[in-house]
């Protein structure tokens, strides 16, 4: 399930599901992931990367308020690392030291990522 306003963004629902807090970052802009990041919500992440990679500038994708992320939920992150390399723009990710850091950790992703090691 995924709550929304903003792009995507909300309460996290109370069963788990998925907010997407949309905002501006110096030089581009910031999705902030909160709740759980499982199949139920990669469609509605993945459209809110591709509205946000439509605008000019850097992106940074911040996972550390995520209570759980998937295969699938890391899987749209790749992606988002694979259109932004593709078009020569800049994307951060910040993993925090929750859910996310500990499975980009376990598959070794960190570097391929480009995630921000700043905890």
């Amino acid at each position: 399930m995924v709550a929304a306003t903003d792009a995507v963004g909300g309460p996290a629902a109370p069963d788990g599901g998925l907010r997407i807090d949309a905002g501006d970052d110096p030089g581009g802009a910031r999705l902030s992931f909160v709740g759980d990041l499982d199949l139920a919500g990669v469609a509605a992440a993945d459209a809110a990367i591709r509205d946000a990679m439509a605008r000019p500038g850097d992106l940074t994708i911040d996972l550390s308020g995520l209570a759980f992320i998937g295969s699938e939920g890391i899987r749209v992150v790749l992606r988002a690392r694979e259109r932004a390399d593709a078009d020569a723009r800049g994307l951060r990710v910040v993993a925090g030291d929750g859910a996310a850091r500990r499975l980009i950790d376990i598959l070794g992703l960190a570097e391929r990522l480009g995630v921000d090691e700043a905890r």
